[in-house]
C-alpha cells in the first residue's frame, strides 16, 4: 500500500518514517459503501516487537456501521465522511476506539511477515 496516487475515496491519517521503519495508516471507503482502515509498517520496530520485518492489517465496517458513524459525528447525508474522519482523529487507533466504545465492531484481518 503505498501514498502514491490514493483514491479520493480515502484518506492518509498518517504516513510516518524515522529510524524505527515506516508506519501507514489509511482510510478508504468501500464500494459496498463500508469502511477500511489499512494500515502497512515496515522496519527494525516491526522486526522488534513481531520478529518480522512487516506488518500489515485490514479492519472492516460495514454499510451499516457506517451509517450508524455518520450519525454519531452529526453529519448530514451530504456531508464528507473521510475528510470529517480525518479533522477528527489524530490516529486510526483514536478511531477504532471511538467506533468500539459505540458498539461498532469490524472485521479485523492481519498479517506478519517478510
Amino acid at each position: 500500500m503505498t501514498t502514491e496516487n490514493q483514491p479520493t475515496n480515502s484518506v492518509v491519517i498518517s504516513n510516518v518514517r524515522d529510524s524505527k521503519g515506516t508506519m501507514l495508516r489509511v482510510v478508504r471507503l468501500t464500494d459496498d459503501g463500508g469502511l477500511m482502515i489499512e494500515g502497512h509498517d515496515l522496519g527494525g520496530g516491526v522486526e522488534q516487537f513481531f520478529g518480522a520485518y512487516e506488518y500489515e492489517f485490514k479492519k472492516q465496517f460495514s454499510s451499516d456501521a457506517v451509517a450508524r458513524l455518520r450519525e454519531l459525528l452529526g453529519l448530514e447525508s451530504d456531508d464528507e465522511l473521510l475528510p470529517t474522519i480525518k479533522n477528527r482523529f489524530t490516529h486510526t487507533d483514536d478511531l477504532e476506539e471511538f467506533l468500539r466504545d459505540n458498539g461498532i465492531e469490524g472485521k479485523f484481518w492481519s498479517r506478519v511477515g517478510d
